[in-house]
């Protein structure tokens, strides 16, 4: 509903990609005139459904969202081509109001362009600069010459923005446009889904996760709430002994 209210001075399609929903989506999405592409759930990754929906956009900038999507405010769309003022531009990261670590970060530290870098530390500083497909938008002719992981269960939002910095393009993180997650998760599920997500950082860029480590440095044993610093190492010890069992398995 919130992309039915944007106001914008240029015409915009909307493609919705289903996968053998069970709710009303189909519905909703007829009945304000979307172009539907299905695809068997059997069938589906991310990187697949992002392809599919994608190949058939017409247009020269794409906003992915995901269902679960509230776009702050009714400007979100119009302000968006301005960024992509160059062929050199890829992708931009918006904010998650819903996310409050990354909504004060955003605010401290402002909107910023990267370019890629072969220093050490540029994935672990980077990491979560990188879009995040659930709200992000992309130039299609990034995707055109790279296309989305159809194989990896998580993460391909980040290897593909990866090996587009190592073209020569950039991206935009910290953009000032606004939205907000609207699915709240259980403590299980963000613990499957951190499993999940973790397992395919460490495919994606060969690098350990920080599960596999100790759950605190000195210095956050040092400043945590006893209570909360009890919470955070079960959870901690919890994502890393289903880290062990789910890559035994080679899910990933």
């Amino acid at each position: 509903m919130s992309l039915k209210k944007q106001v914008t001075d240029y015409h915009y399609e909307i493609i919705v990609v289903d996968n053998e929903s069970g709710d009303h989506s189909l519905e909703i999405a007829k009945a304000f005139d979307c172009t539907i592409i299905s695809i068997p759930r059997k069938e589906f990754t991310y990187g697949h459904a992002l392809n599919k929906g994608i190949a058939a956009c017409r247009g020269e900038i794409i906003l992915i969202l995901s269902a679960h999507i509230i776009l702050i405010n009714e400007f979100f769309l119009q302000k968006i081509p301005a960024y992509f003022s160059g062929p050199e531009i890829a992708a931009l990261r918006f904010v998650d109001v819903s996310n409050k670590m990354q909504l004060q970060n955003s605010l401290r530290d402002g909107e910023a362009s990267l370019r890629y870098s072969d220093s050490k530390d540029f994935i672990s500083i980077h990491w979560n600069h990188l879009p995040a497909n659930h709200c992000a938008a992309i130039s299609k002719k990034a995707w055109e010459e790279i296309q989305y992981n159809e194989h990896l269960i998580a993460g391909e939002d980040k290897e593909w923005a990866l090996a587009i910095l190592k073209k020569g393009l950039k991206l935009f993180y910290n953009v000032p446009l606004f939205y907000l997650y609207a699915k709240p998760f259980s403590r299980e599920t963000k613990i499957k889904r951190a499993v999940i997500e973790e397992l395919a950082k460490e495919k994606i860029t060969g690098l350990p996760s920080r599960y596999r480590g100790p759950a605190f440095s000195l210095k956050r044993i040092l400043v945590l709430p006893f209570r909360k610093m009890k919470n955070d190492i079960t959870v901690h010890k919890e994502i890393a002994r289903r880290m062990k069992i789910f890559a035994s398995a080679d899910n990933v």
